[in-house]
């Protein structure tokens, strides 16, 4: 598979691969050094007469870099180190010969890999991690989804970090991987038929009435560490967006930390275990006097635990409080043993309470319809023009240079509108038509990797505007470059000094800008290991879980 990519992305991508000059940095010519000794000591076993295992030297190129014989250079440096090139029968070269052969392809071999590494001394081509994909995905299609959930975890290479593009392979199934994700993505990203119906919820009072005890029988929205809101929603759909916002405000006592809030959607019905957490935890500061509104989001589906019980009905909303003193107190989230909990979790006014007002659930509450996400896309919303092939040609040029980071040539194009030619009488409708062919723009080199094509013999070059751009964007932000740097690159404003400063403080300034501190400091100091070691409570008996999310 990875000489089939190759291939593709050279077939894709004309002038990426680099011929070589085939002299060494010792002076040492292929044309009057290397083939002459070739010729007299191996062209009997690989030549015209006979090809052992299929190899001609008489053929081999000299392109280390994309070349089809570069596996077969490096297995002739093998066997020419074991001795075993050519065989003992054979008439052998002298030391002096075997050693220029030797120094010859060694040397050709490590240009190679700076050429693929390096352009004016920086990345060529790599794949994007898993993380960058997702964010990548994420921002092209306008949805949140998981889209790396099936990738493999990359190889780190010797000093730890994941974006090493000379061993970020890909396979065949990863590729299948890739496209299920792109079809999963574009499913949700284009829409078809009319606006779903919004189903919402509200509530300004804890549902369980069992939170209630003699001395809090007036407001059980008072919610102390470790326990619950909850909201029952009876009338619900089994996908979509889905938007929990939460009014609450913060007690927090002098010397402690302020509550954590987390939102849980479901319910196993065989374990009566709450189902998986929206959105990410958020630390609550707001006061009594200006209560916060904490807004959490996902996807209906993605939570599958909705069974309902006779004892809890339809779909419940957890709003947990997770403020953790370093006590040896656990969350127990099993609704069962509530009453030996409550006993075990008195309330206690010297820790941090989460005073929730309200909750407030809905599902497919777009603002418009299609929603923003299909018409950055179809920017003609649910009409299918006249002149369908015209319009798919727009349609790709569009998604096709937010895609590529730049704008696609026309043969690309033409390429992914010729597919799309064969494809439409299969599919009933135009949209499920274009999900296909975009879902092909998702898979191709040109997307997955990042690739700065080097000119055939010219060596390194000057960075072009979009290639800096998606530099500075995958850098800082590990995902695709946004509107406004696109302008610039296509501009070429970002190649002047003061337009890259401003855009750096921009950039540094966003929160995406934390995925930069976040990524290398994970992979630098390899702080997953933190995860990997077990601690043994008897001898650290202070250590608890939520310390490795601290470290």
């Amino acid at each position: 598979m990875r000489g089939f990519l190759y291939r593709y992305i050279s077939q894709c991508l004309p002038g990426m691969a680099l011929m070589l000059f085939a002299v060494s940095a010792t002076g040492v010519s292929f044309k009057n050094d290397v083939a002459p000794l070739l010729n007299k000591y191996c062209i009997d076993c690989h030549g015209p007469d006979k090809h052992k295992n299929g190899v001609r030297v008489d053929e081999l190129d000299t392109d280390f870099v994309y070349g089809r014989y570069r596996d077969t250079w490096h297995d002739i440096l093998d066997l020419l180190n074991l001795g075993d090139m050519p065989p003992e029968e054979e008439v052998q070269p002298t030391d002096r010969e075997r050693q220029l052969l030797v120094d010859w392809i060694t040397d050709q071999m490590k240009q190679a890999a700076a050429e693929r590494r390096f352009t004016e001394g920086l990345g060529v081509i790599r794949r994007l991690t898993r993380y960058e994909y997702n964010n990548t995905m994420a921002d092209l299609l306008g949805v949140e989804l998981d889209y790396a959930k099936n990738l493999p975890p990359e190889t780190g290479s010797h000093d730890g970090f994941l974006n090493n593009g000379s061993i970020m392979g890909m396979s065949s199934m990863q590729l299948e991987y890739y496209l299920e994700a792109a079809q999963m993505g574009l499913q949700v990203a284009l829409v078809e038929g009319e606006r779903p119906r919004l189903y919402e919820a509200f509530a300004t009072r804890n549902a369980p009435r069992r939170y209630e005890t003699p001395d809090n029988q007036e407001n059980t929205n008072k919610i102390q560490p470790g326990n619950s809101y909850w909201l029952r929603v009876v009338d619900y759909p089994t996908q979509g967006p889905v938007s929990v916002k939460v009014k609450a405000y913060a007690v927090i006592p002098e010397g402690k930390g302020p509550p954590r809030m987390r939102v849980r959607l479901g319910l196993r019905a065989d374990t009566y275990v709450t189902g998986g957490s929206i959105g990410e935890d958020v630390d609550v500061w707001a006061t009594e006097d200006e209560p916060g509104i904490y807004e959490f989001t996902g996807r209906l589906k993605h939570y599958p635990m909705l069974e309902s019980t006779p004892n809890f009905p339809g779909l419940l909303v957890n709003v947990h409080n997770i403020y953790d003193d370093g006590s040896d107190a656990i969350d127990i989230y099993d609704l069962r043993i509530n009453e030996q909990y409550r006993e075990l979790n008195k309330p206690d006014p010297n820790q941090p309470w989460l005073v929730v007002e309200s909750v407030e659930f809905s599902v497919n509450d777009y603002e418009s319809w299609p929603p923003s996400h299909h018409t950055a896309i179809l920017f003609k919303g649910a009409e299918v023009p006249k002149d369908e092939i015209t319009y798919v040609r727009k349609v790709l040029q569009r998604f096709m240079t937010r895609a590529y980071r730049r704008p696609p040539k026309s043969e690309e194009v033409e390429s992914i509108l010729d597919f799309y030619n064969k494809i439409r009488p299969d599919y009933p409708s135009f949209v499920q038509a274009v999900r296909q062919a975009l879902s092909m723009v998702l898979i191709s080199p040109q997307f997955l990797y990042l690739v700065e094509p080097l000119e055939a013999g010219k060596g390194g070059r000057k960075l072009t505007g979009f290639e800096l751009a998606s530099r500075l964007s995958y850098f800082l932000w590990s995902t695709m470059p946004d509107e406004e740097l696109m302008q610039l690159a296509e501009n070429k404003k970002i190649l002047r000094d003061s337009v890259l400063n401003k855009q750096v403080r921009r950039m540094l300034a966003d929160p995406r800008a934390r995925r930069f501190v976040n990524q290398f400091t994970d992979q630098w100091l390899d702080l997953q290991a933190v995860d990997r070691v077990a601690v043994n409570p008897q001898f650290y008996p202070d250590f608890k879980d939520r310390t490795k999310e601290a470290m």
